[in-house]
């Protein structure tokens, strides 16, 4: 695993953390200095949070995830036959493959997203586009 940041433009707001020190020195509050060290590492820490989140911090990870979305046309010009083919070869590539993700996507006047290959094989073909 490592670590890499998107942009590094955020490290220019650390030099507020110098001025929030020379600021709380000038104070003339009536705080005890444990009060104002305890203040000013609690604002130091948070423009410094405030910095790394904004460096958009990513980790990456090694491995071979792999993710498969099928796209099935079920619309009236395919065949029953060929869909039914279509399905086939989608259980085979499945199964074989194993992949870690699979989505199923029949589309014909329009298009939803199924989890599982049994949901796939109850689609309907439509003469007609509708909702859902």
């Amino acid at each position: 695993m490592t670590l890499g940041f998107d942009t590094y433009w955020p490290l220019l707001l650390l030099l507020i953390v110098p001025y929030l020190w020379w600021v709380q020195r000038k104070t003339l509050t009536d705080l005890s200095p444990k009060h104002l060290q305890l203040s000013g590492a609690v604002r130091s820490t948070i423009v410094a949070l405030i910095a790394l989140a904004l460096m958009q911090p990513v980790l990456y990870r090694s491995g071979s995830w792999l993710s498969v979305v099928y796209l099935l046309d079920v619309s009236q010009s395919v065949s029953p036959a060929g869909i039914q083919s279509a399905i086939q070869w989608i259980q085979q590539t499945n199964t074989s493959g194993q992949p870690d993700h699979a989505r199923f996507v029949p589309f014909a006047a329009n298009s939803t997203v199924f989890e599982t290959l049994d949901q796939l094989k109850h689609v309907q073909v439509a003469r007609q586009s509708s909702q859902g």
